[in-house]
C-alpha cells in the first residue's frame, strides 16, 4: 500500500515534554528509533508495552492533519515544498499548561483550559492540505467505527477523512491505551506522577510555534518524522 502522510505537533527534539513522550510510548518519532521505557513502568505495570503499541506506532504528538495517502499526481516533495510555505504564515498559538488526562479509554497529554485560537490554527491546516490527501478507502472508512460516530462526525469522517475536526477537534497526545476500566485510574495516576517528575517544566504554558510532516512508510510501520517547520509569526 502506498505511504501515508500526516500533519501533527510534536515537541522540539531533546525537549523535556518530547523526551517524555518518546520513553513512556517506547518510541522516538524523530530518531525513527526505539527507546528505552522508563523502568518503573514496566516494573509496575505488567502490560505496559501492550497499553503503549498502539499510540507508539503514530509516535508522540498531536493530530491536526490525520493521516492520509498522498491523491494522484501528488508528490511527497511538494506536500513538503507547501508546508514549508504555509508555516511562514502561521503564528504561534498558547496552549496554556497540560495535564494527564483520559479520552474515554485512551490517556492523554490535554490542556487544562480551553485554548483560544488553537481551533482556527487546526481548521486551516485540515483545510489548506486536503488537496493533497486521496479519497478514503472503504477499508479505511471502517477502521474510524463510523456505527460509533455521531452524525456530525460521519459527515466530517466522509468530507474530509477524519471526524474530529472543526468543532469537534480536541487537542491531545495520547500516552497509553485502550486500558479497560479496571486499570485505567491506576495507569492514569502513574503517569501523572511521571509527568510531573520527568518534565521539569511541566506547569510551564506550552506554545504552538512548530508543525511536522510525518510519514509512515508501510501500514504495518510506525510513523516517523520528516520534518518541523518553525512558525514565522
Amino acid at each position: 500500500m502506498a505511504p501515508r502522510y500526516a500533519i501533527y505537533f510534536a515537541p522540539a527534539a531533546l525537549s523535556a515534554l518530547q523526551v517524555f513522550g518518546a520513553r513512556i510510548l517506547g518510541y522516538d518519532a524523530a530518531t525513527g528509533r526505539s527507546v528505552p521505557h522508563y523502568p518503573s513502568l514496566v516494573g509496575q505495570i505488567a502490560n505496559w508495552r501492550l497499553l503503549a503499541r498502539d499510540p507508539a506506532r503514530y509516535g508522540f504528538h498531536a493530530t491536526f492533519k490525520a493521516p492520509f495517502e498522498l491523491a494522484p499526481r501528488r508528490t511527497e516533495a511538494e506536500l513538503l515544498s507547501e508546508f514549508e510555505r504555509a508555516a511562514l504564515q502561521l503564528k504561534a498559538t498558547d496552549l496554556g499548561t497540560l495535564a494527564v488526562g483520559k479520552i474515554s479509554d485512551f490517556i492523554a497529554l490535554v490542556p487544562r483550559q480551553t485554548p483560544t485560537g488553537l481551533a482556527e490554527l487546526a481548521q486551516a491546516l485540515v483545510e489548506q492540505f486536503d488537496s493533497f490527501r486521496a479519497p478514503m478507502s472503504d477499508a479505511d472508512r471502517a477502521r474510524r467505527r463510523p456505527d460509533r460516530l455521531t452524525g456530525r462526525q460521519r459527515a466530517y469522517l466522509e468530507r474530509w477523512g477524519y471526524p474530529f475536526v472543526f468543532d469537534e477537534f480536541r487537542f491531545h497526545m495520547t500516552l497509553a491505551g485502550p486500558i479497560g476500566p479496571q486499570q485505567i485510574d491506576f495507569v492514569r495516576d502513574k503517569l501523572e506522577r511521571l509527568f510531573r517528575t520527568e518534565v521539569v517544566d511541566w506547569d510551564a504554558p506550552l506554545t504552538i510555534d512548530a508543525m511536522s510532516v510525518f510519514k509512515q512508510s508501510r501500514r504495518d510501520g510506525p510513523f516517523h518524522m520528516l520534518s518541523r517547520h518553525k512558525f514565522a509569526g
